[in-house]
């Protein structure tokens, strides 16, 4: 897979989660943490659909941090629609 270098700006406590993470052992980097918790995004709600104008960031953001925070998927699913 190739591989591209961008900046996120995150709410300091899901860095820390994520920092937390890899220190435990269950990611090898804060980068592969997030790009985890992108891909698990893009299983479960394919950005195609959800991004049909750019009020659907929001949303999708919202999701992607409780994701990140450890909720089960169909509970941060239905913060999405």
């Amino acid at each position: 897979m190739t591989t591209r270098r961008i900046t996120l700006t995150l709410p300091e406590e899901l860095v820390v989660t994520a920092e937390h993470a890899v220190a435990a052992g269950h990611a090898s980097s804060v980068s592969a943490y997030i790009a985890d918790a992108a891909e698990v995004g893009r299983a479960h709600a394919p950005f195609a659909d959800l991004m049909p104008n750019s009020s659907a960031t929001k949303p999708v953001g919202v999701w992607l941090a409780g994701v990140m925070r450890g909720k089960r998927h169909r509970a941060a699913r239905s913060s999405v629609v």
